[in-house]
């Protein structure tokens, strides 16, 4: 009986903590809150005071490395060290954002990849479903699964959610003119941070 055993340990535990609190000058109502009736009708009540110490004690080390952290840092914030890094060469263009359509797309991918991961053991369970007279049943659920992510797909293509719309110049992406003598040479550093054009 482990349980009990360790019941038991938790019930003088208690106690103990009950009566440094009573000591120390807590109010009782307090300390009947942790009372053994607590611990023996709760098996996972320690597993709670636990979880609770741990969390607060997380928060507060966050606190610290923060307050830490902000205190040693450097504070140099000139515009070269603000600029993008791109692997080491200086920047060509002014960085631009990535178009929200790959997100889309990459949701999208998501969801019927997962339908995929779905499909794969429900042909195996299938096969043996034949024998057992669970086919029909078995077909009927995976036929009206594909059927709601069709629904799915059709409802995200009438949204214009796979339509690809660039509506600004930034989205484009960079092409190098071979006539334009600017893109051979080297941009200065003022050129980078003020985002002079090439």
């Amino acid at each position: 009986m482990p349980l009990d055993e360790n019941l038991q340990n938790l019930d003088s535990t208690l106690d103990n903590f009950t009566n440094n609190l009573t000591y120390i000058g807590l109010k009782p109502e307090f300390s009947d809150l942790l009372t053994n009736d607590i611990a023996s009708s709760h098996a996972y009540f320690g597993v709670f005071v636990l979880f609770v110490f741990s969390f607060i004690a997380f928060n507060y080390t966050l606190k610290i490395q923060r307050f830490i952290s902000r205190k040693l840092a450097t504070k140099s914030r000139d515009k070269l060290k603000l600029a993008p890094y791109e692997c080491g060469p200086t920047p060509l263009k002014q960085p631009t954002k990535i178009p929200h359509q790959f997100f889309i797309i990459a949701l999208l991918f998501v969801l019927f990849d997962i339908e995929v991961v779905f499909m794969i053991p429900w042909a195996v369970v299938y096969k043996e479903a034949l024998g057992n007279g669970f086919g029909v049943l078995l077909f009927i659920e995976m036929i009206s699964f594909i059927l709601l992510l069709v629904i799915g797909l059709v409802y995200a293509w009438k949204k214009g959610a796979l339509q690809w719309h660039t509506s600004s110049q930034s989205s484009q992406p960079f092409k190098w003119n071979p006539q334009n003598q600017q893109a051979s040479i080297k941009p200065s550093i003022k050129e980078v941070t003020q985002g002079g054009n090439l």
